[in-house]
């Protein structure tokens, strides 16, 4: 019997034998040479806590050190916070064998009173990836002061806002809303109104405000008397002690139809709003290119159809009917759009607003797109 297990073996199995150890081999070697060539992360702590600190102290921050323990350079490739309150910097160059890097986090404690825990989940080309830090602390909140509750002034005194909205106005019905405000300054101040339309209706009360007293402007809305339909935005000037003052208020109105008020047979012989299409996709165009659009419409109800109002939110998109207001049934239209891409910059989509008297289409959105690239 010989000393090698192989020599008494039929040469076939000789080979298979000598095939099998071989690839055994191989592999042991090449995941010794994978575990030799690779790049460590090593951090002292993985974990900070800033403890109790106040609001007023501002934005916090932490510097981790990490060490490259492997033989590799360690490359910090991204780092994910787990808040838009927390901001991470780090060393953004190769870190070599034995060498160290940094990663900063920053948390800003501002509006954020009380305990809180955030994550930093940091990618790299280190085993494993990715490594999550942590920040903890206790933020004590500031105490709030007039200007943090009524934050717009107008002279002397001091609103919780410059705009009065109403999301909805029936044109059948009366809204009020109102608007808290404060006097601190240390006289008393009467509170007028410049032009008003007829559709609105604005006091204070009280409408002389004592020092330090709070009040409200209370504002109602005549959805009967208004002409105009969709988003209605008026500009009213405060007057102060018989003083015109600027900055102004909004009063910001979306008018719409009651169509609550109708039959039956209104109902089933109202017009219908019928568009050819209520999105544009324009591809790729460069930044400066104006395109014209247009987008057909039929009525196909039965009594007139009646284009109430055409509102776009971008002055970038003027929208202009190429046919009479009025459509009659099974009559069509259409609606030119000039969209310009002059100010805009990469994937861009805007909207526009048709309002109609079709109770099923009072209000329709329609979009323009597009992947607007830098002039050449």
């Amino acid at each position: 019997m010989h000393g090698y297990p192989f020599m008494d073996l039929p040469f076939k199995r000789v080979i298979i034998y000598f095939m099998k150890y071989t690839f055994i081999f191989i592999v042991f070697l090449l995941t010794a040479f994978n575990a030799s060539g690779q790049a460590n992360m090593k951090l002292q702590v993985i974990e900070h806590d800033f403890g109790t600190f106040p609001e007023e102290a501002g934005k916090q921050s932490y510097t981790f050190v990490v060490t490259n323990t492997g033989n590799q350079p360690l490359v910090i490739q991204n780092i994910v916070a787990s808040c838009g309150c927390t901001t991470p910097d780090w060393t953004r160059s190769p870190i070599a064998p034995g060498g160290e890097g940094r990663i900063t986090a920053v948390y800003d404690p501002s509006n954020r009173p009380g305990p809180f825990r955030k994550t930093l989940s940091v990618f790299s080309n280190s085993n494993p990836s990715p490594l999550v830090l942590s920040l903890k602390g206790e933020v004590h909140g500031r105490l709030k002061t007039t200007a943090d509750y009524y934050p717009f002034q107008v002279g002397t005194l001091r609103f919780q806002g410059n705009s009065i909205a109403f999301p909805t106005v029936l044109n059948t019905e009366k809204r009020i809303r109102v608007l808290p405000l404060i006097n601190p300054s240390g006289s008393p101040v009467k509170i007028e109104f410049g032009e008003i339309p007829s559709y609105l209706e604005l006091k204070a009360v009280p409408q002389v405000l004592k020092p330090g007293q709070k009040g409200i402007i209370e504002c109602i809305y005549y959805g009967n008397k208004v002409s105009k339909w969709g988003n209605v935005t008026d500009i009213v000037k405060f007057k102060l002690n018989g003083e015109l003052q600027s900055p102004e208020l909004f009063i910001i109105g979306v008018i719409s139809e009651d169509f609550s008020v109708l039959s039956k047979g209104e109902l089933a012989n109202a017009p219908v709003f019928k568009p050819s299409t209520t999105k544009v996709d324009l591809g790729a165009v460069e930044a400066g290119t104006v395109k014209e659009i247009e987008i057909a419409f039929k009525n196909e109800g039965r009594r007139d159809l009646i284009i109430r109002n055409v509102w776009s939110t971008c002055t970038c998109m003027q929208v202009t009917q190429e046919s009479s207001s009025t459509i009659a049934p099974g009559g069509s239209g259409s609606f030119m759009v000039v969209f310009n891409t002059e100010k805009l910059i990469g994937k861009s989509s805007r909207s526009f607003f048709i309002y109609t008297n079709d109770p099923a289409n009072s209000k329709i959105a329609f979009s323009v797109q597009a992947q607007v690239s830098k002039k050449k």
